[in-house]
């Protein structure tokens, strides 16, 4: 009994320090989708509202919504930032800079099907489409 007591706990144990350290930021009401990378961290709700996160540090001004409507959003691994409509249209965010993170605007990817998933890392844009079409598309 003791034996097995022990063994709980130094599992337990094990399992707490392997935990992450998890804060609640600021919170988005219906928040559907989530996305970070490169230290931008992107975010959707359920009427489609793109939000990006101001300030991640101890001092979180919270999420800033950026404009436009978005199903689905996506931070890539060189920190641009796209996105998918409802409507299944592809955008990406402009005006991404150092001193303006959260970008000024969207502009459109045009694409020969309506898309409902998108994804990008080193140079190529992979896609999935509403009929279930994969594609990687580069410039």
């Amino acid at each position: 009994m003791r034996a097995t007591a022990a063994v709980l706990l130094v599992h337990c144990l094990l399992a707490i320090s392997h935990a992450w350290d998890c804060q609640e930021v600021v919170n988005i009401k219906n928040l559907m989708q989530i996305d970070a990378g490169l230290g931008q961290v992107v975010a959707t709700d359920t009427s489609q509202i793109p939000y990006y996160l101001l300030n991640q540090d101890c001092q979180n001004k919270g999420w800033s919504h950026i404009g436009g409507k978005l199903s689905m959003i996506e931070v890539a691994t060189d920190g641009s930032v796209f996105g998918v409509n409802s409507l299944g249209d592809v955008y990406t965010r402009d005006g991404i800079t150092a001193s303006k993170p959260e970008g000024t605007g969207w502009s459109n990817v045009p694409m020969c099907l309506r898309m409902k998933h998108v994804t990008y890392d080193l140079g190529r844009l992979w896609v999935v489409s509403k009929s279930g079409v994969t594609m990687v598309c580069t410039r």
